[in-house]
């Protein structure tokens, strides 16, 4: 799937993912309501005309709960992500979509709310709106931890493009200790007349920095017990992935002819947001 999503950019992805997510919402939304109906109820038969043009006319049993979601399905893979189908991504989209917080919530959510709506059918449907809203305050993601997230993809990012910088050196350039030095205040002094053992320099450099920056950069998300969650969290963002992917080609590319001159930090994550397989 990580070599189906290079077809396209990071961004472009994630954003699919929170449409497809929206889109997944409606669906167990009128799959809930049907199913708990036995029919599919006028005002919803018009609301799902309206969203879904077409979707009427090609459902094999709009009344069958089961049937009508994967009508759905269908529908919205083919005339909702239908640039994805095109162009090869479709089941990167589903799987990075599945793997979304918010869709484990608004799926579990359904599953409740089906049960309750079974044992006692509501005086008033919720709206769309409401029945979403509602699903991902179910049980709300932790947004501190989000945000640690977002710094930690950047962080390791540049630990990345120190790692790069070292990899045909094995020292560090002196434009790149300032750089460091800025960025990561008193790690050059920590690791000073320290040398690797047992690997080369840039993996000990790399191992070292980001050792450094968890310690004193999330000093905080480690009070909290929650770095390994944040770690991998980090590890498994869309963001995240396409930065190691980048390191990755960026490595081999330099080992048989390096750039001139190095990019720098901002240009290369700039880069590596950019970048999509050839």
């Amino acid at each position: 799937m990580r070599q189906q999503s290079l077809k396209t950019s990071w961004r472009m992805l994630a954003e699919a993912c929170e449409h497809l997510i929206e889109w997944r919402s409606f669906a167990l939304w009128v799959r809930a309501i049907v199913a708990v109906e036995g029919f599919l109820p006028p005002w919803l038969r018009e609301a799902l005309g309206q969203r879904c043009p077409g979707i009427l006319e090609s459902t094999s049993n709009a009344d069958d709960s089961h049937s009508i979601w994967l009508d759905l399905s269908v529908w919205i893979d083919k005339r909702v992500f239908s640039s994805a189908s095109a162009s090869g991504w479709i089941d990167a989209l589903h799987y990075y979509c599945g793997r979304d917080p918010r869709s484990e919530q608004i799926w579990r959510y359904w599953e409740r709310t089906e049960d309750v709506w079974r044992e006692q059918k509501p005086p008033r449907y919720p709206t769309l709106d409401e029945w979403h809203h509602d699903a991902l305050t179910s049980s709300p993601a932790n947004a501190e931890i989000a945000d640690e997230v977002a710094r930690y993809v950047e962080w390791e990012a540049f630990t990345f493009w120190t790692r790069l910088m070292v990899e045909r050196r094995s020292e560090l350039p002196e434009e790149v200790k300032g750089i460091i030095e800025q960025r990561c205040p008193g790690f050059l002094n920590h690791i000073r007349n320290k040398q690797p053992s047992d690997v080369e320099y840039s993996t000990w450099l790399w191992r070292r920095m980001l050792a450094w920056i968890e310690t004193h950069v999330f000093a905080d998300t480690i009070k909290l017990s929650s770095l390994n969650a944040v770690r991998d969290a980090a590890r498994t963002h869309l963001r995240g992935e396409r930065i190691a992917e980048y390191w990755v080609v960026c490595s081999a590319r330099w080992q048989k002819s390096a750039p001139t001159p190095y990019p720098g930090f901002e240009q290369w994550l700039q880069d590596a947001d950019l970048f999509i397989a050839e």
